[in-house]
């Protein structure tokens, strides 16, 4: 249940609606109970968020994408396009797409698009110069037979008359040198700043889209975070399983306004952008504010992040129509037998925004009574309880492989941007007992959720517990492997925020069966944010069931 705070002015056009709910039993079995939770823990809860619909934000929006042209951007993928040809198609069914919104006028949406390699380019810039149709001051600009365009500080409003220049531009986009993230972080900065600061109107985005490591400038997390804002909108994709996940992870961290996306299937890359699309389209609140959670006395909140309970749990970014759960706990003393009705009537959580202003407050569901014996109807939260279980799975492989990834290794395994020391490690020593711990962990969870799947009686349940067992199946299949980090970190950001899209891989036939790289989707799309996706792969609309 929800009470709506109805503040003078508040920037959302509805209430974000929630509950509370409780699991009946406190006497949870081994495989089920949460390894984290904190001492004197003994109930499980989940807090469900409901955003409402909101309409298309009507607050300008500028995009900046800056786009990897290095020399590696020609591997040719499966389908026998490039990684930079299946990018290019996304990006003109992206524009397209959004052509068909602003056409209307209520809808301002603009595009700047980056692309680096060892240097820096504006392609829209270039491709104008080059044809002698832009002025000194970056104004009216044509393509070879293309409408003329007007660029405002290197961006161009997309609207159905300008797409053929943009195509056109991005068709020219040519793939060499090597990959200078550190030349493209700080043009992005220096744009991004330049561009508010003459725009205090907008909302100004970053999609930072590359394929590898960094093979010239600074390199190193630790150097390149100073050019990356964290009160800025930062959304990193690694294009293919090549790329420095442990970079864009780190970076995308920084802040809640960052994002790590894994594009593992090019033929796939317009659902991601699809869904990235609607989130920017779509935001919730309008202000793009921070939204948090916070527990009353003697509750906890799971931060997936950290692997850890806390007081205060900070929302990634939402938009309209989205269902979110977060897990709870609650100590000696809360949800029993004998206090049911107590902790129900004081257990709450609070959104606030990010200047502390309580925006609702969210209390449990009453008990369902059934009409005939009288007696309390048990409240079964065991697929989160899985979930719960899952998700700690996934982080003590994140960080057994974040802590592998720096030594030297046989073959890729190598760090990224580290040469060999000339040291050498006994690989068993370095490889157990921690991974095998690890495999024998990741064994008994999947064989405990094949178990749950089993008498699961909800399809909708069935389909949630085969979100977690890919989970587990995927992180088991590329754990200690190169590719281990990017597609354990990717599945775990995937789950905890809660994404319509997560990775499953395109290069490991036999390790998974080949049915398994059609699930990219998850029980958290809705229709609204498939039939985006699959609008921007070059599909038809697809409504979700």
């Amino acid at each position: 249940m929800a009470v709506w705070i109805d503040h003078l002015n508040a920037p959302f056009p509805a209430p974000i609606e929630g509950y509370l709910e409780w699991h009946s039993s406190d006497d949870l079995p081994d495989a089920l109970r949460p390894r984290t939770w904190p001492a004197g823990a003994t109930s499980f809860g989940t807090v469900h968020l409901e955003v409402p619909e909101v309409p298309m934000s009507s607050t300008p929006l500028a995009i900046l994408v800056s786009l990897d042209r290095s020399g590696s951007m020609t591997d040719v993928c499966g389908d026998g396009r490039t990684k930079l040809e299946h990018i290019q198609h996304v990006l003109k069914n992206l524009c397209a797409m959004v052509a068909k919104y602003t056409s209307s006028g209520a809808v301002s949406v603009r595009i700047c698009f980056l692309v680096f390699s060892h240097d820096v380019t504006n392609i829209l810039q270039e491709r104008y110069t080059a044809l002698g149709s832009v002025d000194a001051g970056g104004g009216a600009a044509a393509g070879a037979g293309a409408d003329p365009i007007t660029l405002d500080d290197g961006f161009v409003d997309i609207i159905p008359e300008h797409l053929p220049a943009i195509y056109d531009a991005l068709d020219h986009i040519d793939a060499w040198g090597l990959t200078n993230l550190e030349k493209s972080f700080k043009y992005v900065h220096t744009k991004m700043e330049t561009y508010r600061a003459s725009h205090p109107g907008h909302r100004v985005v970053h999609i930072q889209m590359t394929d590898g490591e960094a093979t010239a400038g600074k390199k190193t997390p630790a150097e390149l975070q100073a050019w990356v804002d964290p009160t800025d909108q930062h959304i990193f994709v690694g294009v293919g399983d090549d790329h420095d996940s442990m970079l864009l992870n780190y970076l995308a961290d920084r802040s809640p306004l960052g994002e790590y996306r894994f594009m593992d299937q090019l033929e796939k890359s317009g659902w991601i952008c699809g869904e990235i699309l609607y989130n920017l389209l779509y935001p919730f609140p309008r202000n793009d504010d921070i939204l948090h959670l916070r527990m009353t006395e003697g509750m906890r909140v799971y931060d997936w992040r950290t692997n850890t309970w806390t007081t205060e749990l900070v929302l990634p970014l939402l938009a309209g129509k989205m269902q979110k759960d977060y897990h709870l706990c609650m100590g000696a003393g809360g949800v029993d037998e004998e206090a049911t009705a107590e902790a129900v009537a004081e257990a709450a959580v609070y959104i606030c925004n990010t200047d502390g202003a309580l925006v609702n407050i969210l209390t449990a569901l009453p008990p369902l009574v059934d009409v005939v014996t009288g007696e309390r109807v048990p409240t079964d939260l065991t697929k989160y309880l899985l979930r719960q279980r899952t998700q700690e799975c996934l982080y003590r492989v994140k960080t057994y492989e974040t802590a592998v990834r720096d030594r030297p290794r046989l073959g890729r395994r190598m760090g990224p941007n580290r040469e060999d020391d000339g040291t050498t490690e006994d690989v068993n020593r370095v490889r157990c007992p921690d991974i095998a711990t690890l495999h024998a962990e990741l064994a008994q969870l999947y064989r405990e959720l094949e178990l749950r799947k089993e008498v699961a009686t909800e399809d909708a349940d069935v389909d949630f517990i085969q979100v977690l067992m890919d989970d587990v199946r995927v992180t088991q299949g590329t754990l200690g492997t190169f590719r281990g980090h990017m597609y354990t970190s990717s599945r775990m950001t995937s789950q905890g925020n809660q994404h319509s899209y997560t990775p499953t891989g395109s290069t490991m036939t036999g390790t998974m069966p080949v049915e398994w790289y059609t699930r990219n989707t998850t029980t958290y799309t809705n229709s609204s944010v498939f039939s985006m996706m699959t609008e921007v792969a070059g599909g038809e609309p697809y409504t979700v069931k």
